[in-house]
């Protein structure tokens, strides 16, 4: 059985989530028919601060969930038990990858450096001022080229599945297990 607690919070965001969606047509009217810009800075700012409370509450729901799926996968690392998990609303799979940490280029250039290099990145590209060379804040500079986060862990996960060396600038002894599942709807939150 679903925890009450949770089948009340699902509730709660889909009610909301269907408020807003019924209200969308008509705050688009009175947006575009609205020729007052003080009306137009306050319709801004309300629903630049809606907005804000609607990410806080995904980012929160995104944290539990993440919470929850690695314990789900730990639990079934320590049972030795790392099939499918099957329950009346879903199935999951366990998804464990190992994850070498990317050095940053603000606490670690050299081997941020190193890493750029092995990745073909010129150096005027990425290579931006330290911050303490800078002393105002209009004259801070950004890089051109950052590397893409996501991509470069999925880069590198293929590396280590494959058995190749990781490039240079990255420490094996500095990787970390990422636990995840991946979860099929079977029935929705409520049925």
């Amino acid at each position: 059985m679903m925890n009450p607690l949770l089948v009340k919070l699902f509730r709660e965001a889909r009610a909301m989530h269907e408020s807003l969606v019924t209200a969308d047509a008509e705050l688009r009217r009175l947006i575009n028919q609205t020729p007052c810009r003080e009306t137009q800075a306050d319709t801004a700012y309300a629903l630049r601060e809606t907005s804000k409370f609607a990410d806080d509450v995904r980012k929160r729901c995104d944290e539990l969930s993440a919470l929850a799926q690695r314990l789900a996968c730990v639990l079934s690392v320590a049972e030795q038990n790392t099939s499918t998990i099957r329950t009346e609303r879903c199935s999951a799979t366990l998804d464990i990858k190992s994850i070498a940490t990317i050095p940053k280029q603000s606490t670690h250039p050299e081997q941020f450096a190193q890493l750029m290099e092995y990745l073909g990145v010129a150096r005027h590209l990425w290579e931006v001022p330290n911050e303490a060379e800078v002393e105002e804040e209009s004259e801070r500079m950004h890089a051109i080229v950052k590397p893409h986060f996501p991509g470069l862990v999925q880069h590198l996960n293929r590396m280590m599945a494959e058995g190749k060396p990781l490039p240079p600038g990255l420490d094996l002894d500095k990787t970390y297990n990422d636990y995840r599942l991946i979860i099929r709807k079977k029935k929705g939150v409520t049925e």
